[in-house]
This record gives C-alpha cells, sequence and structure tokens, in this order.
C-alpha cells in the first residue's frame, strides 16, 4: 500500500504531498487522516495521509519510494476536513499544507501536544 503524505512543516516550506511505503502491519491501521512519522531527508518528520493508493505510477521505482515509519497516537482528522481542506486550497488558489494548517492547533501541528490525564479529568465531570 502507498500513501500521500503532506509533511507539517511551515507553509511554503514544503508544499508537495510526497509518496511513502506503508507495510503490511501498519497498513490495517491507516487511512487518510491519520497523522503519521516519516524519514524525510536526513530526519523525521511528522505528516498527514491525504491519498491511500495500491497502484505505484510508472515514472517511480518502487526501491526509491522511502517506507512510513510509524503512526502516531494522535486523532486523525476525518476525510471530510482533508476534502474541505482541499476545496480552500483550490478555491484561494494556496496550498493543501496552509488550508489544513487552518483546522488544526498549532502544538498539534507541530507535535508538541501531550494530552494530560488532569485536563482529561476536568473536562469529563
Amino acid at each position: 500500500m502507498l500513501a500521500r503524505i503532506l509533511l507539517c512543516k511551515k507553509p511554503g516550506a514544503f508544499d508537495d504531498p510526497l509518496l511513502y511505503e506503508v507495510s503490511q502491519d501498519l497498513a490495517s491501521f491507516i487511512s487518510v487522516g491519520h497523522w503519521v512519522e516519516v524519514p524525510f531527508r536526513s530526519q523525521m518528520a511528522r505528516g498527514i495521509v491525504v491519498e491511500c493508493s495500491s497502484q505505484i505510477s510508472a515514472d517511480l521505482k518502487e526501491e526509491e519510494i522511502r517506507p512510513l515509519e510509524r503512526v502516531l497516537p494522535e486523532k486523525p482528522m476525518t476525510s471530510a476536513q482533508i476534502e474541505l481542506g482541499r476545496f480552500i486550497a483550490n478555491y484561494y488558489q494556496t496550498s493543501l499544507t496552509r488550508a489544513l494548517k487552518l483546522m488544526v492547533p498549532k502544538r498539534v501541528w507541530e507535535g508538541r501536544f501531550k494530552e494530560d490525564d488532569n485536563e482529561r479529568e476536568q473536562f469529563s465531570e
């Protein structure tokens, strides 16, 4: 299985989704909207799955596609949010990165959000 991943970088720094291979172990856990960690250049980067497919493009070689490392535990975005992001990007002639970033708190986008058990208890009362 293959997944197009939109990296959580500063908008304008890198806006194109990249293609990654999803291992069979992770394939059952991944769908559009999931937060993932992937290799990008010489480091690991956070990203959002914006498309899943099983076919590789004819102009790509299978050995050129890097593997997806892991699925992150954050609550995934819905496919409706991804589609809304595509609409916003198309309508306002901007990147999908900019459109999706509008829907996600900064701390979540940057991977600095850690749900605290005490906070969860306060909101559930």
